[in-house]
């Protein structure tokens, strides 16, 4: 059985949403609905006495007035539609060329790698080709 998650509690608190069929018959998400509306209205009427001043509301605009950076109350800058998407594909083709230098550049990296391994693995087996061939044409220094 799956019952009602949190934020659907919210929503019917809230009035966002109703009761589902499931809160009807399901005694466990009933009691918890009921627990969330007495707390509710608990709280609203613990806050319905307090009263603000007249005066708050400015001391607060004021406050957040005085701690805004100049460059906060400025104008948004706003960008052109066409000028974003030029940016975009200018970022996506960028992008795009780096990945390519990447990859060819761990692709040559790889390769001289390569090489140099196949060099030595080349010089091992010479050097053990010689020293075979040594030792057929003078079997007695075995």
């Amino acid at each position: 059985m799956s019952h009602l998650t949190e934020e659907q509690f919210e929503d019917i608190l809230q009035g966002r949403a109703r009761a589902s069929e499931h809160v009807e018959w399901c005694p466990q998400c009933q009691a918890h609905l009921d627990e969330k509306r007495a707390l509710a209205h608990r709280v609203q009427r613990a806050f319905s006495s307090i009263h603000a001043g007249s005066e708050l509301a400015e001391r607060i605009q004021a406050r957040i007035a005085a701690a805004q950076p100049a460059a906060a109350k400025a104008r948004p800058r706003i960008i052109p539609l066409h000028a974003r998407r030029q940016f975009w594909s200018a970022l996506a083709i960028a992008a795009t060329i780096l990945v390519v230098v990447i990859v060819r550049s761990s692709h040559v990296n790889t390769s001289s790698q390569v090489r140099a391994a196949q060099t030595a693995l080349v010089g091992i087996h010479r050097a053990n080709l010689d020293s075979l061939d040594k030792q057929m044409a003078n079997p007695a220094s075995v």
